[in-house]
């Protein structure tokens, strides 16, 4: 049973290694682009989703925007892992998920961009949405979040801008 997990290891391991190799390449040379794609693809359609998963962590920004979009949940929020997550295309292409859990691992994360919460202040998720609360929150993303639907994420915004307006010496 360890010489198996060992060899996903390794298949990994390599699969990375591929990836980083082939992020130093030009992408737009035609001797080279059609066998990177297929190389790329390789990794990223591994019939296993825990070796998809795995990968999403260590991959390159080329193989990690193909993984953002996985059919498979626990590859898309273990994407967030990846040192790669400061790309505002892989954050934006996760912030459009539809499930919570992989919403939740980009807030764990990584800092979102403006983009990024612009597009979560919109999701369905009003647990993600409280979250955004609970962040240094410009203060016009604030506001849409003190309207939003929920009484939870809207009374939580309401105390932020309360807060920040007695801190500036306002009154309440």
């Amino acid at each position: 049973m360890s010489t198996d997990f060992s060899r996903d290891e390794l298949l990994v391991k390599a699969i990375a290694d591929i990836g980083a190799a082939l992020a130093l390449q030009p992408s737009n040379s035609p001797d080279v682009s059609g066998w990177q794609h297929d190389i790329l693809q390789v990794g990223t359609s591994h019939p296993d989703p825990f070796i998809r998963a795995q990968l999403a962590s260590t991959c390159s920004l080329r193989q990690l925007r193909l993984l953002a979009s996985d059919r498979h949940v626990a590859v898309r929020a273990m994407c967030t892992e990846n040192p790669m997550i400061i790309d505002q295309d892989v954050q934006l292409r996760l912030a459009h998920d539809s499930d919570a859990s992989v919403l939740h691992a980009l807030l764990d994360h990584c800092d979102p961009y403006r983009e990024v919460v612009h597009v979560l202040i919109n999701c369905q998720h009003w647990g993600v949405r409280y979250r955004l609360t609970l962040r240094n929150l410009t203060a016009d993303f604030l506001e849409q979040l003190a309207a939003d639907p929920h009484p939870v994420v809207a009374s939580s915004a309401k105390l932020r801008l309360t807060e920040r307006s007695l801190s500036r010496g306002g009154e309440k």
